[in-house]
């Protein structure tokens, strides 16, 4: 993708959205000087990667060991940190990745339909933690407020569902499960603690392998689940840089980006770059 393409393919977008992978800071790429790198970034905004692009566009870098070199509209683009050649070419399919993966604002809490219900959910959930204990009297004591926690933590696990009942037997049942696992019983504060990790569990889809199964689950690339064939451990957007760099290999040679300050750049392609460089206005030996 070149930076003219990606110029308009940014001005396309909302520039107000935020990515949780993008990318910042234009220089010369150290793989090919007269080409253009942007190192990578996190939780950027499309109009700052816009902003970035564009400040490129007719500037001029210099190069690694040496050289100045201009960017034009059909500069080729690279994802790569400064000093550094990864080979990550800035493709159409990786920035439409990059622009699907927004960040979400977080969303406002809101009350409960029934304004009763918290207090309710903490009482069900003190009553099977501690059913010799007194409701009345944990309120006295201010120690209530642990299992307000809790119910704050269950409305968040179950949202807003029409049925009063049904929520009530969801964090009963959760409840339960949890202090079953403790002979003795165990304090609000675990039960919180547990919740919002079955909270965290069902929502765990970055680290998820392309299988179906998570990044976790695999040993040394090989997924250990059932008779899963997968052997390459891999994230949907891992996927897609991988998918991309394939492509740019297959499609073009990589040529040195050695550049002389005198005799100009290396005439030589990485593939078979086992001497010296070979720069353009070298004389002949």
């Amino acid at each position: 993708m070149n930076l003219g393409e990606l110029i308009t393919a940014l001005e396309a977008a909302d520039p107000t959205v935020t990515v949780r992978r993008g990318f910042t800071n234009p220089h010369s790429y150290r793989g090919d000087y007269m080409e253009l790198a942007f190192e990578p970034t996190a939780n950027v905004s499309v109009g700052a990667m816009l902003a970035d692009a564009r400040s490129a566009l007719g500037a001029t870098f210099q190069g690694y060991k040496g050289g100045d070199f201009e960017m034009r509209e059909y500069t080729w683009c690279w994802l790569s940190e400064y000093g550094d050649a990864s080979n990550e070419t800035i493709s159409p399919l990786a920035l439409e990745a990059m622009l699907a993966d927004t960040v979400q604002p977080a969303a406002a809490t809101s009350a409960p339909a029934d304004p009763g219900l918290r207090d309710r959910i903490a009482r069900v959930i003190h009553r099977t933690v501690h059913p010799e204990s007194d409701w009345g009297q944990q309120v006295r004591f201010g120690m209530h407020q642990q299992y307000l926690n809790v119910a704050d933590a269950v409305l968040a696990v179950f949202p807003a569902p029409a049925d009063r009942a049904a929520v009530l037997r969801e964090a009963l049942a959760a409840a339960e499960a949890i202090n079953a696992r403790f002979p003795f019983g165990c304090s609000g504060t675990t039960v919180v603690e547990e919740l919002r990790r079955l909270a965290d569990e069902a929502q765990q889809t970055e680290d998820q392998c392309v299988c179906g199964h998570l990044i976790d689950q695999h040993f040394e690339d090989v997924c250990q689940v059932g008779d899963c064939p997968c052997q390459d451990a891999l994230t949907p957007e891992g996927a897609i840089g991988r998918a991309a760099r394939d492509r740019r290999w297959k499609r073009e040679r990589i040529r040195c980006g050695h550049v002389d300050i005198v005799y100009g750049r290396c005439t030589r392609y990485m593939d078979d770059h086992d001497d010296e460089c070979v720069h353009e206005n070298q004389p002949a030996t």
